[in-house]
């Protein structure tokens, strides 16, 4: 994941596209580091190689709006969750 932003501040946009600069395949608004790291690891994981930290762009629409309420996006919200939490022990 390349980290474009200009600030630690959240939310952000993490924009995963199949190679750098190409298409936007898939966008999403992140709340924290963990979020953004665990997503991008799973998209590069299936093949996607042009994967961006971008500041808050709220504007563009995600892909999945209820990505969080999904399984897979509730697993990734606790499991970030966690890090943060053992993060600051």
């Amino acid at each position: 994941m390349e980290d474009r932003t200009i600030d630690k501040k959240y939310p952000k946009t993490l924009i995963i596209r199949s190679e750098m600069e190409g298409a936007v395949w898939q966008l999403y608004h992140v709340e924290n580091f963990f979020e953004a790291e665990m997503i991008a690891q799973n998209a590069n994981n299936n093949g996607f190689e042009g994967v961006t930290l971008e500041d808050y762009q709220s504007d563009s629409q995600q892909t999945w709006e209820n990505w969080r309420d999904t399984p897979g996006g509730s697993k990734v919200v606790e499991d970030a969750k966690l890090l943060i939490t053992n993060k600051n022990k």
